[in-house]
């Protein structure tokens, strides 16, 4: 979009200065149209980018009471003028508005806005000064020395926009790259770098504030088996199934991630241990309740859950929290599986660790 509305910006001011030299109004009407439809362009380019409805119509209009303007003046240069400039003016209003309104506000967005403004400033003094040249209130030489210093911010303000523009792509490039870096492609859950990240904030809090947390550590029962049974892409259906449940399940707090093949981890910040119990309760009922719908059929998936909370650290600080959940876990599978499992420090014989 960027392209072509410089193409069509390079098109129609070489059209407007060759036969505005040579007198010839038709072109350099077509000229004048294609110059403030190349802003135009522009404007529905960042609107686009901005996660705004393009605004199609809002530029045909300017385009059209524009064409109406020039129609109306005849053969007149200045009526040409003035249209160009007011259809330049209004177009840049429309642009620095939404540059300013967009929720991702960084440099390179207050760049591009600043030459927005530029724009602005250039055509309110080139047709205020036109318009005054109408009404006999400035020489000709006046009008033609403001538009020439006009022109200068005008350029200005081009290479600011389209500067802002790029970092602008730049930035949203870097933010994607940044997001596909911390979430699972499958499940599009966070992974377990961001789970790491979050977990450890959670531990400096509890160590500073004293705040609890608690931790779901859970696993899909049998699911290799199921998994080489099915096929990888029903495993995949599987993965999927269970992190929509899970999802529906949690507090706008909580955090899920997928941590592993078929592991997946939640993080309850300023949860206590009830909480994550009755978290893991509702989550092994409702796998058992959600079958999952296949082309042979409907089967059903059951999870097994090992529960940690920062309360129960108390007296190891620097006890692994994932390591005590794990151990939970491996207990509540050991009992059966489809079940959720609290650790304490009984559970520690069983792996023959030092309390």
């Amino acid at each position: 979009m960027l392209l072509i509305s410089g193409l069509s910006s390079f098109s129609g001011t070489t059209l407007y200065g060759i036969t505005m030299a040579k007198g010839l109004p038709t072109p350099a009407a077509i000229g004048a149209l294609a110059i403030v439809g190349s802003v135009l362009l522009m404007w529905v380019g960042i609107r686009r980018f901005c996660g705004l409805s393009a605004g199609w119509t809002v530029a045909g209009i300017i385009l059209a009471a524009m064409a109406t303007l020039i129609a109306l003046s005849g053969n007149s240069s200045d009526g040409r003028d003035t249209a160009l400039f007011a259809g330049q003016l209004i177009t840049h209003c429309l642009i620095a508005f939404d540059l300013f309104r967009h929720n991702r506000r960084g440099f390179g967005s207050g760049l591009a806005a600043s030459g927005a403004i530029a724009n602005i400033i250039a055509n309110s003094l080139t047709l205020g000064f036109s318009l005054l040249y109408v009404f006999g209130s400035v020489s000709a030489s006046t009008k033609a020395m403001v538009r020439t210093d006009s022109m200068l911010l005008v350029a200005l303000g081009a290479i600011l926009t389209i500067f802002g523009i790029a970092l602008m792509a730049i930035d949203r490039l870097l933010l994607e790259l940044e997001d596909r870096a911390g979430h699972d492609e499958l499940t599009g859950l966070p992974n377990r770098r961001q789970f790491v990240e979050q977990l450890d904030r959670a531990k400096t809090q509890s160590r500073l504030r004293g705040t609890d947390f608690s931790i779901l550590l859970i696993d899909i029962d049998h699911f290799k088996q199921w998994n080489d049974g099915f096929g990888h892409l029903t495993g995949d259906m599987a993965l999927k199934h269970f992190a929509r449940i899970a999802s529906k399940a949690l507090a706008p707090d909580d955090l899920l991630a997928r941590t592993g093949g078929d592991e997946f981890c939640v993080l309850m910040p300023g949860s206590s241990l009830d909480k994550a119990a009755k978290l893991a309760e509702q989550l092994v009922r409702s796998m058992g309740e959600t079958p999952l719908c296949l082309e042979s059929g409907a089967v059903t998936l059951t999870i097994s859950i090992g529960i940690a909370a920062s309360n129960r650290l108390a007296r190891k600080q620097k006890e692994d929290p994932l390591a005590l959940a794990d151990i939970a876990l491996y207990s509540a599978k050991k009992d059966g599986r489809n079940r959720f499992c609290v650790y304490s420090p009984d559970l520690d014989a069983a792996f023959g660790r030092q309390v």
